[in-house]
C-alpha cells in the first residue's frame, strides 16, 4: 500500500487542483454513453422525433468518447514527457520491489534450490539479478500505460 500511497502522492503533487478534473473526465470517458444517451433523449423529447434521439445520441457518444480520450492521452503524455516520470522509472520506482520478491520467492521453491545448490553465493546473486532483470523488462512491458494517471487516481480513490 505504502508504494500505491507514493505515486498518488507524485501524482497529486505534479497536477496540482487538476486531479479532480482528471477523475471527473475519466469517469466521463467511462460513462460516456450515458452522457451521449441523455442529451439524444433531451433532443428528442423536444422535437418529439425518435431519428433526432439516435443521431444526437450516436453523435454525442462519440464526440464525448473521443475528446475525453484525447484528453487523458494528453494528461498521460505530459506526465510521462516530464524529467523523472518516464514510464521505466516510475515502474522501477514503484512496482520493481514487488517484482524483486516474486523472483526471490521463486529462488526458494524446492525444485530450484536443488538446481542451485551447487552455486556459489556470488553466483546465486549473479543469476537473481538476471532473473530480475530479464522479468522487470517483461512485467513493463505487459504493463498497460494507457490512460495511467486517470486510472491510478480512479481506482486509488474507490478503495
Amino acid at each position: 500500500m505504502a508504494r500505491i500511497e507514493g505515486l498518488m502522492a507524485e501524482i497529486e503533487g505534479f497536477f496540482g487542483r487538476k486531479v479532480s478534473s482528471i477523475s471527473r473526465v475519466y469517469l466521463l470517458k467511462k460513462y460516456f454513453y450515458i452522457v451521449g444517451g441523455a442529451s439524444g433523449f433531451v433532443v428528442g423529447l423536444l422535437m418529439n422525433n425518435f431519428f433526432a434521439f439516435l443521431v444526437v445520441a450516436v453523435i454525442g457518444s462519440i464526440a464525448v468518447y473521443a475528446s475525453t480520450e484525447n484528453y487523458l492521452l494528453k494528461i498521460d503524455h505530459a506526465f510521462f514527457t516530464s524529467p523523472g516520470y518516464s514510464r521505466r522509472e516510475i515502474f522501477d520506482r514503484y512496482y520493481a520491489g514487488e517484482v524483486g520478491r516474486s523472483v526471490a520467492l521463486r529462488m526458494t521453491e524446492p525444485e530450484q534450490l536443488v538446481r542451485t545448490e551447487h552455486l556459489t553465493i556470488e553466483q546465486g546473486r549473479t543469476e537473481f539479478r538476471e532473473r530480475l532483470a530479464a522479468e522487470l523488462d517483461r512485467e513493463f512491458g505487459k504493463s498497460d500505460w494507457r490512460l495511467f494517471v486517470a486510472e491510478a487516481l480512479y481506482y486509488q480513490k474507490r478503495c
